[in-house]
């Protein structure tokens, strides 16, 4: 997941993504929802850790978690 543009809300279809919705921001701790929402809100990778204050590579690696999370709720 080396790409810290990737979109972790882009995996589920229309019709998955309510259940996403209510189960995987239940299942992210308040920092990575936080990322989450900033990301599907148009923020980039770089203003993100700003706002947050934390290093982009953090973030990145963030994303990657967010998407093996809601890949594996995805699954159940």
């Amino acid at each position: 997941c080396g790409d810290v543009n990737y979109e972790p809300y882009s995996y589920f279809d229309s019709r998955s993504y309510e259940n996403w919705l209510k189960a995987g921001l239940n299942t992210l701790d308040l920092m990575d929802s936080c990322v989450l929402e900033l990301r599907y809100n148009g923020f980039s990778c770089c203003e993100i850790g700003t706002l947050l204050d934390l290093p982009i590579y953090t973030v990145s690696r963030k994303l990657c978690k967010i998407k093996q999370t809601l890949q594996e709720i995805n699954n159940d």
